[in-house]
C-alpha cells in the first residue's frame, strides 16, 4: 500500500500516550482507493486492531476492511480503513429501541469474544448516537477495532483482564462496569446471543491460528499465546450459552470452514504462510509449550 494524503481530518488527543494522534483521508496510489488512516501508538497496536477486524469479518460482522500501514509523511504506525463514503451516519438509539437494529445486536457475542471494550465509543456516545457504529442503509459497521483484544481504546494493555474467560457478556450490560455499552446492549436477547454463538462456532481453530499468525502482534511465541487465548475465549462462550440451544441445534455448533467466505480464508492462509517465513510457525510454538493438545497432535 502506497498512500498519499488527500486532506487532514484533524487529531484526537490520546491521554495515555500524551500526544495528539492524526487522522487523514488518503488515497492508495496503486489502486486509487480511498482510506481513513488513523495514527496508532505502535506497530503492535496497529497489528492488534487489524487482527480484530479480520476476526470480525470471519464472524460475519461488518467492518471496513483494514490494513496495517504508516502515515505517508512521518511513517508513524497507522491503520488504514476502507473509506465508506461521506454519507455514512452513526447508529441511532431509536433504531435499537424500536427493534430495527438486529444486525448490530447480532454482533454482541463477537464483541464479547474479541473484548472490544470501545465498540460503542467513548463518553460522547452517551447521547442518541454510537460514535463507533456506522449505519449504512440499515447495516451496522463496527468502525473502530482499536479497543479489542490486547489493548484498551486509548492503547494501554488490558493485561490480565483479557484472558481465557470472557466476562464481557456481563460487563457490557452492567452500567457500573461499562455504562456506555450497557445503554445499547441491554436490548440484547437470547436470539441475538444464539446468532453470535453460531457465528464464532463456525470459525475453525486452525483459521484463528492462521489469522493470528498473519496479522497479530509480536513474535511467534507471543502470537501463539494470543491465538490460544482467542480460541479458549470462543470455547468458553460456546459452553456458557449451550443451554440456549436444543439438542439438534447443539449438533450444528461445530466448526465448518464451508460456512466461511472462501476468498477471505484463502487470503488468511496465504498471508499466514508468508508470515511463517519471517516469524516461525506459531503452531510449532504451541506444541513446544504443550498448549491446546487437541490442536497440537
Amino acid at each position: 500500500m502506497q498512500l498519499e494524503s488527500i486532506r487532514s481530518l484533524g487529531t484526537r488527543y490520546n491521554r495515555d500516550a500524551a500526544k495528539h494522534m492524526r487522522l487523514e483521508l488518503c488515497r492508495d496510489v496503486e489502486t486509487g482507493k480511498f482510506h481513513l488512516v488513523k495514527e496508532m501508538r505502535s506497530a503492535a497496536h496497529t497489528q492488534n486492531a487489524h487482527l480484530a477486524q479480520v476476526l470480525y469479518e470471519l464472524a460475519g460482522v461488518l467492518t471496513p476492511k483494514m490494513e496495517a500501514t504508516n502515515l505517508p509523511d512521518s511513517h508513524a504506525p497507522a491503520l488504514a480503513a476502507e473509506y465508506l463514503g461521506d454519507n455514512i451516519r452513526k447508529l441511532n438509539m431509536d433504531s435499537v429501541v424500536s427493534g430495527h437494529a438486529d444486525e448490530f445486536l447480532n454482533g454482541f457475542i463477537v464483541d464479547c469474544w474479541l473484548a472490544n471494550w470501545d465498540v460503542i465509543g467513548g463518553y460522547s456516545s452517551d447521547g442518541p448516537e454510537a460514535d463507533n457504529i456506522a449505519d449504512m442503509d440499515g447495516k451496522a459497521y463496527r468502525m473502530d477495532t482499536g479497543g479489542a483484544l490486547l489493548f484498551r481504546g486509548f492503547g494501554d494493555p488490558k493485561g490480565p483482564y483479557f484472558g481465557n474467560d470472557s466476562t464481557e457478556p456481563d460487563n457490557f450490560r452492567n452500567p457500573n462496569v461499562n455504562w456506555v455499552a450497557s445503554r445499547w446492549f441491554k436490548y440484547v436477547t437470547d436470539e441475538h446471543i444464539k446468532t453470535g454463538i453460531k457465528a464464532i462456532a463456525a470459525i475453525p481453530d486452525e483459521i484463528i491460528l492462521r489469522a493470528t499468525q498473519a496479522y497479530g502482534p509480536g513474535n511467534a511465541r507471543e502470537k501463539a499465546e494470543l491465538a490460544t487465548t482467542i480460541i479458549n475465549r470462543k470455547n468458553f462462550l460456546i459452553e456458557r450459552y449451550e443451554d440456549l440451544f436444543t439438542a439438534a441445534e447443539k449438533d450444528e455448533l461445530t466448526s465448518s470452514i464451508s460456512k466461511l467466505d472462501a476468498s477471505l480464508i484463502n487470503t488468511v492462509i496465504h498471508d499466514a504462510n508468508r508470515s511463517i517465513e519471517a516469524d516461525g510457525c506459531i503452531l510449532s510454538v504451541i506444541k513446544q509449550l504443550g498448549r491446546m493438545t487437541g490442536l497440537a497432535q
